[in-house]
Parts: structure tokens; sequence; C-alpha cells
């Protein structure tokens, strides 16, 4: 039965002495000694003893490279060398098809004096060596740049404010006569603009200078009113304030008719539905009311109300930034 690809092996042994050709046998052996060509359907065992004629053999053998024969990888030929007068020497090869022509053994096979068992072909790996230590950590490397920033979001439109939340109870009264207050319990507001009033001398509620109150409330009072106006027309206050409520306030001010700031001081003591005129200047006067608001049964509003005392051309001014301001103290 033919055999699987054979490339022929040759080789050449000269006695170095005396350049005669070496007497002996060379064994060829293949490793492993049983292979099996699955192509051929046959076992392929056991190697051959070659005599060396005239110093030489030239043998054919099964290429460890060949197709259909198993085991697919791992194969290799043992060479012994039992040569006349020498000692015996083992070697293995690979043998590669290649071109197919025939191929001296000292190209399969490398000598090294130092080691007569040389081979150069890999064998069959050993066992895993134990680990090594882990060597030193190399230098840390350099940070890199931070990255550009991107563009900054456009701001979203603002939401709507929420509800005022439920305000605390009333505190308790003290054990002397001052009362806890809450943020609600001061009202303060301020004018927005100038307001002016001409040749009038009846009251008429201000455009600003109104405040709410709630129903069985009591309020201090008090008031900065910035004033410009013709003297001889002065100017003219009064209140209105919810149904039931009662009013005790003084106006803080120069009398009427006065030319200069300073002069007798008005101090009234006046009810909720008496007005009284105060004395202004035409480079501008202050006035200070102050009083105390009782509230009814029913809440409202309690209303800066004014007008000239004397009527005139020349408009009184009430100056925006004047203020009111109510402090709950029940």
């Amino acid at each position: 039965m033919p055999l699987p690809a054979t490339r022929t092996v040759t080789g050449t042994y000269t006695n170095p002495a005396n350049g005669e050709p070496a007497n002996g046998t060379v064994i060829l052996t293949p490793i492993p000694v049983v292979w099996t060509d699955t192509s051929g359907e046959q076992v392929l065992a056991g190697g051959d003893t070659i005599p060396l004629v005239g110093g030489e053999f030239s043998q054919p053998l099964v290429t460890t490279d060949a197709d259909g024969v198993e085991p697919a990888s791992g194969r290799y030929w043992r060479l012994e060398e039992r040569l006349d007068g020498v000692p015996h020497r083992t070697r293995v090869f690979a043998l590669p098809l290649g071109d197919g022509s025939p191929i001296d053994v000292t190209d399969l096979v490398a000598a090294d004096p130092g080691a007569a068992g040389y081979t150069p072909v890999e064998g069959p790996a050993g066992p895993a060596g134990a680990q090594g230590p882990i060597g030193p950590a190399g230098p840390t490397g350099a940070t890199g740049a931070d990255g550009a920033q991107g563009p900054q979001g456009i701001q979203g439109p603002t939401g709507a404010t929420g509800a005022t939340g439920p305000q605390p109870p009333l505190g308790g009264q003290g054990a002397g006569d001052a009362v806890a207050l809450r943020s609600t319990d001061v009202l303060l507001v301020h004018k927005a603009a100038d307001e002016s009033v001409a040749s009038s001398i009846t009251l008429q509620d201000d455009d600003h200078l109104t405040l709410p109150v709630v129903a069985g409330g009591v309020y201090a009072l008090d008031a900065f009113l910035d004033v410009e106006a013709d003297p001889a027309a002065d100017i003219l206050l009064g209140w209105s304030a919810p149904a039931g409520a009662t009013l005790s306030w003084t106006e803080t001010g120069i009398s009427a008719g006065n030319t200069g700031n300073i002069g007798s001081i008005k101090q009234s003591r006046l009810d909720v539905a008496t007005s009284s005129a105060i004395g202004i200047v035409a480079t501008g006067s202050v006035v200070r009311p102050a009083g105390v608001l009782r509230v009814g049964g029913t809440a409202g509003f309690l209303r800066l109300r004014w007008a000239q005392s004397v009527s005139s051309t020349t408009p009184t001014v009430l100056k925006g930034g004047s203020w009111i301001r109510l402090m709950r103290s029940a």
C-alpha cells in the first residue's frame, strides 16, 4: 500500500582523522512510534536500521507535515547514530515536505559538540514554571490637559411664583405688655410715584398708600409723608377705614399757614372721621402721622386721603417714597 507524502533523507559520515568513510548504522524511528494514516486507512508503526554504505545512507521517510496523518501535530523522527569507535548519539528532527527534493540530515539537525543530544526542533511543552515576582511599577504618566469647556447652556425661563403658604398663628400674650408678631403682622407700603393735586380741597384716596386690615385686628399706625406745596395751600389729611373701625390719630406736622419749617407743631387727637390741615412750605416739609386702629367685625382697608387745605393752582405734591406702616398687636 502506498505511503503518504515522503521525502528522502540522506547523510554522509567521514572519519575526520583520515578522511575515510565511517562504518556503522543509523536507526530512524518515528515519534510517537505509531502514526495513523487516516487517508490511506493504515497504521504506520516502527522504524528501520540502515547500514552505512561508503559512509552514506539514503532513506525515504513519511514527512512530519503529511496530510491525513495523526497525530496532526507533534510528529518527529528520531535519529540514532551507531558509528564504530564513536559514542552513540541520538538526535530528533522534523521533516517538512518542502519542495519534495532529497534533503541532507545536516540541514534538519544542528551539531552541538557540548551536548550530543542537542536538537533544534521544538519538543512537547513542559509544565509551566512558577510565576516570577511582580516587577516594580513604572512611573506615572503625565496628566493630560483638561479638555475645552463646552458652551454654557441657555437659562430657561423663570417659573411662576408659587402661592403664599399658610402663616403661623398669632403668638401668645407674653408675661408683660409685649405681643409676639408674625411676619405678616407688619404691613408697609411705599408710594410708587409723585402724585399732585391742584385747585381742590376735596379729600381723595391716595393712589398708592392703602393697606389691608383684618376683622378684630388692632394696629399701631405710623407714616412718613414727603410733601411740597404752595405755603398758602398746605395739605389736608384724613383717613378711611372699614365700617365699625375706630382710629385715634395725630398729625405731627407744622401748623397751617407757616412759611418756614420752624413753627408750632400740631399733635391733635383726631378720629377717623376728622381731617386736619398741616403747613407745607415750597421747599418741602415732612409730616409724620401716628395712631392706633381698632378694626371691628368687618375687614377692609385703611386708606390715606388728602387734598389742598386752600385751593391753589400751584399743585400740592405727595412725593414718591412716602410710606405708611401698620403693626398688628392683637
